[in-house]
């Protein structure tokens, strides 16, 4: 999927997060990595882990964050990104 719409103009990495989300929640699947886009990455900096990475294992994540389903990882990654960047 991201290789088809990736050359549209104005379609990011979290355009196409969002698609693939939104595909597998229709299908009935949960994801079971957390993929990082512009607002996970920023929370997986702040908590020491390397942002350059496409997707990152639960296993990875310090205490019980790795713990959670990993699209509840994501959205608690992405505030502390925002948080995060607000004092960065």
């Amino acid at each position: 999927m991201e290789a088809s719409i990736r050359s549209i103009p104005g379609i990011g990495e979290l355009a196409i997060y969002d698609i693939a989300d939104r595909i597998a929640g229709y299908r009935g699947l949960r994801p079971v990595k957390v993929f990082l886009h512009a607002g996970t990455r920023k929370g997986v900096v702040a908590v020491g882990l390397d942002g350059t990475r496409k997707t990152l294992p639960l296993a990875c994540f310090p205490g019980a964050l790795s713990s959670v389903e990993a699209d509840e990882a994501e959205n608690i990654l992405r505030i502390i990104g925002s948080i995060w960047n607000g004092y960065g």
